[in-house]
């Protein structure tokens, strides 16, 4: 959250860094245990995730860096003027480089840790109910400078003075919220492009009951391919309860429609909120903006949110995808083929990939909190929590078998997600029911669809005749020929 305004100290004391908007409250950060946690939980804090933020006040990106830190590490001169370092030579240049931000955000920590002098021997500690980490120094004192975290510390942990920032904010959350005792490098970061997370839930109070990353999942109709999104309900509102549920934009960027539901797009996003019915006219939205209506656009009977987080290949720079054993922290290229048993990027790909590809990636990784998952995706991954929001595709890098990156098709936009995870005894139920779900939906058919539903007609055996096959197979043409 941005702060409207700061209280600056001596270099010796270093000032206020961290901002918010004075109106609206804060809202927490899960406790980060690593570096990458833990830059993400100031990116969140400090500027809402978005390296780009400018509000105006002197204090610009995604650590909200005023002109007297960037003096202190470096990057400017006394007199406003740009150095040169890391290639910043203008704020537009710093805006647009989160490298660049990473690097100074931890650089200006050590700095404070430098302030903060023999006051380190609190780490480890507990104050407060607090335990005082490396981080944790670095996170209290960029919220309230060194000056302020040394009140915090000498005072038992007393939320006074010069130990809350000017929104209310106290040192020791800041201290609490990052448990880091490791010595950060800025490669945490680097290995995910600079990436952040997204800044709001698509749903209210989000639970994830079909996971990213399945390969043909039972129950989700045969040869449903990969799945490049994470199917969500509002907590409260599952089942049927989701329909007409709002959706919101999970971050800034412009609103447009397609086929299956909605998307938006922003720099370093693109976010997806299929099986909707709501036309919304395109247009500019921001983080927490509602956006559409839940559904059961191409999955009749079964409205829920099928979520979907594509990011450019700049925030790409590692991939973990072990199929049948770990497929958490695959990537997929837009454009690439659902189908495709190969379809996942590696490591080969990704370095040779064009700036244009842009990837599907677990959107779980990207939520701004970690939230519950349940139902039959609890059984399969074995747990009830999203996986730890890094904002990065993945922490290892594992080569996997060739498969190449494609670049974005501008046409495209949500296709092929159609299909619905329910459960093996769901699927069970609904093997003799195909025949009538093709013919309810076939209106609703995108051209990829229909091309399924044609082989589906000239394959099933017994179940179906040559009549409907051939009609199918026209109709599925005529409408492929009319895209």
């Amino acid at each position: 959250m941005i702060r409207s305004s700061r209280i600056l100290f001596t270099a010796a004391t270093i000032f206020l860094a961290g901002t918010m908007f004075a109106h609206a409250a804060r809202n927490p950060q899960p406790t980060a245990t690593n570096c990458g946690s833990m830059l993400n939980n100031i990116r969140q804090s400090e500027g809402s995730g978005n390296y780009s933020t400018n509000t105006g006040n002197g204090y610009y990106g995604a650590y909200q860096m005023g002109r007297s830190a960037l003096i202190d590490v470096g990057y400017m001169r006394g007199d406003g003027t740009w150095t040169g370092k890391n290639g910043i030579n203008s704020l537009e240049d710093y805006l647009n480089t989160p490298s660049a931000q990473d690097a100074a955000f931890l650089e200006y920590g050590n700095r404070n840790l430098t302030y903060l002098g023999n006051y380190q021997q609190y780490i480890g500690q507990t104050i407060n109910g607090v335990t005082v980490t490396r981080g944790g120094l670095i996170a209290g004192s960029h919220l309230v400078g060194a000056g302020g975290l040394k009140d915090w510390l000498t005072s038992g942990g007393s939320c006074t003075g010069r130990a809350v920032d000017g929104n209310g904010t106290c040192a020791g959350t800041y201290v609490a919220e990052n448990q880091v005792n490791e010595t950060c490098s800025g490669d945490e970061v680097a290995a995910g492009g600079g990436g952040s997370c997204l800044s709001a839930h698509p749903v209210q109070s989000p639970v994830v009951f079909s996971e990213y990353g399945a390969w043909n999942r039972p129950g989700a109709g045969s040869g449903n391919g990969w799945h490049r999104g994470s199917d969500i309900y509002p907590q409260g509102a599952q089942g049927q309860a989701s329909t007409n549920q709002p959706l919101f934009a999970a971050h800034d960027g412009k609103l447009s429609v397609g086929s299956m539901g909605v998307k938006v797009t922003g720099s370093q996003f693109r976010t997806l909120y299929l099986h909707s019915y709501s036309r919304p006219d395109p247009k500019d939205v921001s983080a927490g903006e509602e956006i559409a209506k839940i559904g059961d656009n191409q999955s009749a009977g079964k409205p829920h949110l099928h979520f979907e987080v594509q990011v450019p290949a700049s925030a790409v720079k590692a991939s973990k995808c072990v199929p049948g054993s770990s497929t958490d922290d695959c990537v997929f290229p837009v454009g690439g083929g659902k189908r495709d048993p190969n379809g996942y990027a590696t490591s080969d790909a990704l370095s040779s990939a064009s700036p244009n590809t842009w990837y599907y990636v677990n959107p779980e990784r990207y939520l701004k909190e970690r939230v519950p998952v349940v139902g039959m995706a609890a059984v399969r991954a074995g747990r009830s929590q999203s996986l730890p929001n890094t904002c990065t595709p993945g922490q290892d890098v594992a080569e996997t078998p060739t498969s190449s990156g494609d670049s974005d098709n501008s046409a495209a936009m949500a296709g092929g997600e159609g299909t619905y995870m329910t459960s093996g005894g769901s699927a069970a139920a609904n093997a003799d029911k195909d025949l009538r779900s093709l013919a309810i939906n076939m209106t609703r058919q995108n051209a990829l669809e229909l091309r399924a539903a044609a082989s589906l007609a000239q394959n099933l055996e017994g179940r179906t005749d040559s009549a409907l096959a051939h009609m199918l197979l026209l109709m599925s043409r005529t409408e492929i020929g009319q895209q």
